[in-house]
Protein backbone atom coordinates (compact mmCIF):
# COMPACT_ATOMS: atom_id res chain seq x y z
CA UNK A 1 0.00 0.00 0.00
CA UNK A 2 2.75 2.43 0.96
CA UNK A 3 4.55 1.50 -2.11
CA UNK A 4 0.98 2.56 -4.13
CA UNK A 5 1.03 5.91 -2.48
CA UNK A 6 4.69 6.64 -3.26
CA UNK A 7 3.89 5.97 -7.10
CA UNK A 8 0.53 8.18 -7.01
CA UNK A 9 2.41 10.88 -5.77
CA UNK A 10 5.13 10.86 -7.93
CA UNK A 11 3.09 10.54 -10.94
CA UNK A 12 0.91 13.43 -9.43
CA UNK A 13 3.82 15.20 -8.91
CA UNK A 14 5.08 14.69 -12.46
CA UNK A 15 1.56 15.87 -14.07
CA UNK A 16 1.79 18.84 -12.14
CA UNK A 17 5.52 19.30 -13.24
CA UNK A 18 4.25 18.68 -16.73
CA UNK A 19 1.35 21.00 -16.82
CA UNK A 20 2.74 24.03 -15.92
CA UNK A 21 6.18 23.23 -18.12
CA UNK A 22 3.44 22.69 -21.06
CA UNK A 23 0.77 25.71 -20.39
CA UNK A 24 3.60 28.26 -19.42
CA UNK A 25 2.63 28.57 -15.53
CA UNK A 26 4.95 30.81 -14.00
CA UNK A 27 6.67 29.10 -10.58
CA UNK A 28 8.02 32.03 -8.29
CA UNK A 29 11.96 32.46 -8.03
CA UNK A 30 12.36 33.43 -11.65
CA UNK A 31 15.29 31.56 -13.67
CA UNK A 32 15.50 29.14 -10.77
CA UNK A 33 12.45 28.28 -10.70
CA UNK A 34 12.32 27.15 -13.92
CA UNK A 35 15.65 25.44 -13.38
CA UNK A 36 13.79 23.34 -10.42
CA UNK A 37 10.87 22.37 -12.35
CA UNK A 38 14.01 20.45 -15.04
CA UNK A 39 14.95 19.21 -11.53
CA UNK A 40 11.75 17.50 -10.71
CA UNK A 41 10.44 16.43 -14.10
CA UNK A 42 13.95 14.57 -13.79
CA UNK A 43 13.46 13.16 -10.67
CA UNK A 44 10.13 12.37 -10.80
CA UNK A 45 10.71 10.57 -13.82
CA UNK A 46 13.50 8.23 -12.30
CA UNK A 47 11.05 8.06 -9.06
CA UNK A 48 8.15 6.37 -11.48
CA UNK A 49 10.33 4.52 -12.81
CA UNK A 50 12.46 2.85 -9.61
CA UNK A 51 8.96 2.55 -7.48
CA UNK A 52 7.37 0.65 -10.88
CA UNK A 53 10.69 -1.78 -10.69
CA UNK A 54 9.99 -2.18 -7.22
CA UNK A 55 6.03 -3.19 -7.67
CA UNK A 56 7.03 -5.42 -10.38
CA UNK A 57 10.06 -7.02 -8.37
CA UNK A 58 7.01 -8.04 -5.57
CA UNK A 59 4.79 -9.21 -8.34
CA UNK A 60 6.18 -10.69 -10.92
CA UNK A 61 10.43 -11.26 -10.21
CA UNK A 62 11.35 -12.64 -12.86
CA UNK A 63 10.36 -9.86 -15.35
CA UNK A 64 12.60 -7.82 -16.97
CA UNK A 65 11.62 -4.26 -15.33
CA UNK A 66 11.61 -5.89 -11.92
CA UNK A 67 15.69 -6.22 -12.21
CA UNK A 68 15.40 -2.39 -12.54
CA UNK A 69 14.39 -2.54 -8.83
CA UNK A 70 16.46 -0.84 -6.21
CA UNK A 71 16.97 -4.01 -4.05
CA UNK A 72 17.95 -6.21 -7.23
CA UNK A 73 20.27 -3.76 -8.23
CA UNK A 74 21.66 -3.40 -5.08
CA UNK A 75 22.01 -7.34 -4.77
CA UNK A 76 23.86 -7.34 -8.02
CA UNK A 77 26.22 -4.88 -6.76
CA UNK A 78 27.29 -6.62 -3.54
CA UNK A 79 27.83 -9.80 -5.45
CA UNK A 80 30.06 -7.90 -8.10
CA UNK A 81 32.06 -6.30 -5.28
CA UNK A 82 32.08 -9.60 -2.85
CA UNK A 83 33.12 -11.19 -6.60
CA UNK A 84 35.74 -8.18 -7.05
CA UNK A 85 37.19 -9.13 -3.34
CA UNK A 86 37.46 -12.78 -4.32
CA UNK A 87 39.38 -12.61 -7.37
CA UNK A 88 41.57 -9.65 -6.01
CA UNK A 89 42.39 -12.27 -2.86
CA UNK A 90 42.59 -14.88 -5.18
CA UNK A 91 45.47 -13.18 -7.48
CA UNK A 92 47.06 -11.79 -4.06
CA UNK A 93 47.13 -15.34 -2.78
CA UNK A 94 48.28 -16.63 -6.35
CA UNK A 95 50.97 -14.34 -6.27
CA UNK A 96 52.32 -14.98 -2.52
CA UNK A 97 52.16 -18.50 -4.01
CA UNK A 98 54.29 -18.36 -6.91
CA UNK A 99 57.05 -15.84 -4.95
CA UNK A 100 57.16 -19.10 -1.47
CA UNK A 101 57.22 -21.50 -4.48
CA UNK A 102 60.07 -19.97 -6.49
CA UNK A 103 62.54 -19.33 -3.23
CA UNK A 104 61.59 -22.82 -2.41
CA UNK A 105 62.41 -23.85 -5.48
CA UNK A 106 65.71 -22.51 -5.73
CA UNK A 107 66.62 -23.93 -1.51
CA UNK A 108 65.57 -27.36 -2.47
CA UNK A 109 67.06 -27.59 -5.77
CA UNK A 110 70.63 -26.92 -4.41
CA UNK A 111 70.08 -28.97 -1.53
CA UNK A 112 69.56 -31.93 -3.64
CA UNK A 113 72.80 -30.83 -6.06
CA UNK A 114 74.79 -31.37 -3.10
CA UNK A 115 73.02 -35.03 -2.08
CA UNK A 116 73.38 -35.77 -5.89
CA UNK A 117 77.21 -35.86 -4.76
CA UNK A 118 76.13 -39.40 -3.02
CA UNK A 119 73.29 -40.14 -5.42
CA UNK A 120 73.07 -39.11 -8.94
CA UNK A 121 69.29 -39.90 -8.78
CA UNK A 122 68.63 -37.09 -6.82
CA UNK A 123 69.94 -34.44 -9.15
CA UNK A 124 66.61 -31.97 -9.68
CA UNK A 125 66.54 -33.33 -13.72
CA UNK A 126 67.31 -36.07 -12.88
CA UNK A 127 64.00 -36.08 -10.10
CA UNK A 128 61.95 -33.63 -12.63
CA UNK A 129 62.19 -36.03 -15.55
CA UNK A 130 61.46 -39.70 -13.39
CA UNK A 131 58.67 -37.80 -12.01
CA UNK A 132 57.39 -36.49 -15.68
CA UNK A 133 57.54 -40.43 -16.98
CA UNK A 134 55.31 -41.73 -13.94
CA UNK A 135 52.71 -39.04 -14.34
CA UNK A 136 52.32 -39.78 -18.00
CA UNK A 137 52.74 -43.85 -17.49
CA UNK A 138 50.16 -43.47 -14.44
CA UNK A 139 47.54 -41.66 -16.79
CA UNK A 140 48.24 -44.72 -19.28
CA UNK A 141 47.67 -47.52 -16.85
CA UNK A 142 44.59 -45.48 -15.25
CA UNK A 143 43.02 -44.93 -19.21
CA UNK A 144 43.55 -48.33 -19.21
CA UNK A 145 42.18 -49.60 -16.38
CA UNK A 146 45.56 -51.86 -15.50
CA UNK A 147 46.10 -52.26 -11.51
CA UNK A 148 48.58 -54.70 -12.47
CA UNK A 149 50.88 -52.14 -14.28
CA UNK A 150 49.70 -49.23 -11.54
CA UNK A 151 51.65 -51.27 -9.13
CA UNK A 152 54.56 -50.57 -10.56
CA UNK A 153 54.51 -47.72 -10.50
CA UNK A 154 52.81 -46.14 -7.18
CA UNK A 155 53.24 -47.07 -3.64
CA UNK A 156 50.96 -49.64 -1.51
CA UNK A 157 48.48 -46.70 0.27
CA UNK A 158 48.00 -44.82 -3.11
CA UNK A 159 47.94 -48.08 -5.43
CA UNK A 160 44.97 -49.05 -2.43
CA UNK A 161 43.37 -45.51 -2.75
CA UNK A 162 43.21 -45.61 -6.44
CA UNK A 163 42.12 -49.58 -6.84
CA UNK A 164 38.87 -48.36 -4.82
CA UNK A 165 37.99 -45.51 -6.95
CA UNK A 166 38.18 -47.56 -9.94
CA UNK A 167 36.13 -50.62 -8.44
CA UNK A 168 33.71 -48.08 -7.72
CA UNK A 169 33.63 -46.73 -11.28
CA UNK A 170 33.25 -49.88 -12.42
CA UNK A 171 30.37 -50.42 -10.09
CA UNK A 172 29.28 -47.35 -11.51
CA UNK A 173 29.82 -48.86 -15.43
CA UNK A 174 32.01 -45.91 -16.19
CA UNK A 175 34.79 -45.46 -17.17
CA UNK A 176 36.35 -42.37 -16.15
CA UNK A 177 39.09 -42.01 -19.03
CA UNK A 178 42.00 -39.48 -19.13
CA UNK A 179 45.00 -38.38 -21.57
CA UNK A 180 47.51 -35.69 -20.49
CA UNK A 181 47.63 -33.15 -23.33
CA UNK A 182 50.60 -31.84 -21.49
CA UNK A 183 52.82 -30.99 -18.32
CA UNK A 184 53.09 -27.45 -18.41
CA UNK A 185 55.50 -27.29 -14.81
CA UNK A 186 56.92 -29.67 -12.96
CA UNK A 187 58.87 -28.20 -9.78
CA UNK A 188 61.01 -29.62 -7.22
CA UNK A 189 59.50 -28.60 -3.46
CA UNK A 190 60.83 -30.41 -0.84
CA UNK A 191 63.65 -33.54 -0.19
CA UNK A 192 64.43 -35.96 2.62
CA UNK A 193 66.87 -37.92 3.12
CA UNK A 194 66.85 -41.02 6.10
CA UNK A 195 69.81 -43.24 7.42
CA UNK A 196 67.41 -46.28 6.24
CA UNK A 197 67.65 -45.12 2.99
CA UNK A 198 64.22 -43.62 2.26
CA UNK A 199 64.81 -41.19 0.41
CA UNK A 200 61.63 -39.01 -0.24
CA UNK A 201 61.06 -36.23 -3.22
CA UNK A 202 58.17 -33.92 -3.23
CA UNK A 203 57.52 -32.33 -6.94
CA UNK A 204 54.77 -29.87 -7.85
CA UNK A 205 53.18 -30.56 -11.26
CA UNK A 206 51.14 -28.43 -13.26
CA UNK A 207 49.21 -30.42 -16.28
CA UNK A 208 46.58 -30.30 -19.19
CA UNK A 209 44.43 -33.17 -18.95
CA UNK A 210 41.43 -34.28 -21.05
CA UNK A 211 39.10 -35.90 -18.87
CA UNK A 212 36.04 -37.16 -20.17
CA UNK A 213 33.24 -40.26 -18.38
CA UNK A 214 32.40 -43.03 -20.88
CA UNK A 215 29.13 -44.78 -19.48
CA UNK A 216 28.48 -48.80 -20.91
CA UNK A 217 27.12 -47.47 -23.61
CA UNK A 218 30.20 -45.80 -25.24
CA UNK A 219 28.50 -42.24 -24.29
CA UNK A 220 31.06 -39.57 -23.00
CA UNK A 221 31.04 -36.71 -21.23
CA UNK A 222 33.59 -34.38 -20.67
CA UNK A 223 34.50 -32.46 -17.51
CA UNK A 224 36.39 -29.16 -18.28
CA UNK A 225 37.44 -26.36 -15.71
CA UNK A 226 35.85 -23.01 -14.92
CA UNK A 227 37.04 -20.84 -17.80
CA UNK A 228 35.50 -23.95 -19.83
CA UNK A 229 39.04 -25.39 -21.23
CA UNK A 230 40.80 -28.75 -20.92
CA UNK A 231 41.28 -29.65 -16.99
CA UNK A 232 43.94 -27.47 -15.20
CA UNK A 233 45.54 -29.98 -12.80
CA UNK A 234 47.68 -28.81 -10.05
CA UNK A 235 49.03 -31.43 -7.27
CA UNK A 236 51.74 -32.27 -5.15
CA UNK A 237 53.40 -35.62 -5.86
CA UNK A 238 55.24 -37.34 -3.18
CA UNK A 239 58.26 -40.08 -4.65
CA UNK A 240 59.83 -42.77 -2.96
CA UNK A 241 62.69 -44.69 -3.80
CA UNK A 242 61.93 -48.40 -3.89
CA UNK A 243 64.14 -51.26 -5.47
CA UNK A 244 65.99 -48.01 -7.00
CA UNK A 245 63.38 -46.63 -8.80
CA UNK A 246 61.09 -43.53 -7.97
CA UNK A 247 57.35 -44.40 -7.57
CA UNK A 248 54.51 -42.60 -6.38
CA UNK A 249 53.76 -42.57 -2.58
CA UNK A 250 51.24 -39.73 -2.35
CA UNK A 251 49.24 -37.12 -4.14
CA UNK A 252 47.73 -34.17 -2.78
CA UNK A 253 45.72 -31.28 -4.33
CA UNK A 254 47.47 -27.77 -4.13
CA UNK A 255 45.56 -26.32 -0.88
CA UNK A 256 46.46 -30.21 1.05
CA UNK A 257 50.08 -30.11 0.08
CA UNK A 258 51.12 -26.47 0.69
CA UNK A 259 52.48 -27.23 4.05
CA UNK A 260 55.39 -28.52 1.70
CA UNK A 261 56.68 -25.30 1.20
CA UNK A 262 57.65 -24.72 4.52
CA UNK A 263 58.46 -28.37 6.03
CA UNK A 264 62.83 -29.03 6.68
CA UNK A 265 64.89 -29.70 3.68
CA UNK A 266 67.19 -32.69 4.52
CA UNK A 267 70.03 -33.36 1.51
CA UNK A 268 71.99 -35.28 3.89
CA UNK A 269 72.23 -38.36 5.80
Amino acid sequence: MRLLLRLSIAVSTLVCLVVATLFGIELPFGRAGRSLTILGLLASSVAILLLTARLANRRQPDSALAALSPEVLFRKAVRRTRALAGSSRARSSAAVHRRRRGARVREVELAAREAAADDDRLAPENIRSSADALFRLIYLAWDARDPARLATLVGPDQLRTWERLLEANERADEHHRAEVRDVTQIDLVGLARTQEGGDTAIVLIEADLAIHVEDRYGNQTSARDESGNAHRLCQYWTLALQDGLWTVHAVEKRGEGERHLSEPIVARR
